[in-house]
C-alpha cells in the first residue's frame, strides 16, 4: 500500500480527483458514501495564557463579542461556534467580528498558541497544549458541539485490497488514541 496524503480542509470530489478514502468530521456523513465512525471530534474554545494576560477572560459566549477571535474559514465565510449549556441542550451558534480567518485548522491552532486569539478547536489537536498549560480551556459551563469523524469511501461490491488494508489502519489507529485517552482520564 502506499500513501498519498493530500491535508485539505476542502471538501473533495472522490470520482473526479481520484481519492479512495477521506476523513472528515460531520454531524451528517453524506449519503452517496460508506461512512465509518471512527471517532468523536470534541471541540473546546481556548487560548494562550498570554492571551489572557492581556485580555479579560471571557465567562460566558456573549463575552466573545470583545475579544479577538480566530474562526476556521470555509469558502462560505467563517465557520460559526457552536455550543451548548449543557450536553444535551440545544446547539447555539456564535457568530463575532474576526480580526483572523484561516482556512486551515493547523494555522488556526498556531494563531492561538501564539497569543492572538481565541480559538474553537478540535480536541485531538491541542490535548497536548492544554495538559502542558500552552493553552487554556474557556467557558467552562459550555460545552462545544461535538462531531464525528468518519473515514468516508465510494461503495463498491470490490473493495480494493489496499483500501481495505488503509481503512483496518486507520481504526486501529483512532480505536488505540481513544482507549489511551481513556486510560489517562481514569
Amino acid at each position: 500500500v502506499t500513501i498519498a496524503v493530500d491535508l485539505t480542509d476542502r471538501l473533495v470530489d472522490f470520482v473526479a480527483e481520484g481519492y479512495d478514502v477521506a476523513v472528515r468530521m460531520t454531524d451528517q456523513p453524506p449519503e452517496s458514501f460508506v461512512a465509518r465512525r471512527l471517532a468523536d471530534d470534541i471541540r473546546q474554545v481556548c487560548a494562550s495564557p498570554g492571551y489572557l494576560r492581556k485580555h479579560r477572560r471571557p465567562e460566558r459566549p456573549d463575552d466573545l463579542a470583545h475579544h479577538r477571535c480566530i474562526p476556521f474559514l470555509t469558502p462560505t465565510g467563517p465557520t460559526p461556534w457552536n455550543l451548548r449549556r449543557t450536553l444535551d441542550g440545544p446547539v447555539e451558534q456564535f457568530t463575532f467580528k474576526s480580526t483572523l480567518e484561516l482556512n486551515n485548522i493547523s494555522a488556526v491552532h498556531q494563531a492561538a498558541l501564539a497569543g492572538l486569539g481565541i480559538a474553537d478547536l478540535p480536541g485531538y489537536l491541542i490535548e497536548e497544549d492544554l495538559a502542558a498549560g500552552r493553552l487554556v480551556s474557556l467557558l467552562g459551563p459550555y460545552i462545544s458541539a461535538r462531531r464525528t469523524i468518519y473515514a468516508l469511501y465510494l461503495a463498491s461490491r470490490l473493495m480494493p485490497a489496499k483500501t481495505r488494508a488503509f481503512l483496518k489502519v486507520l481504526e486501529t489507529s483512532f480505536k488505540v488514541r481513544r482507549s489511551a485517552t481513556v486510560d489517562d482520564d481514569h
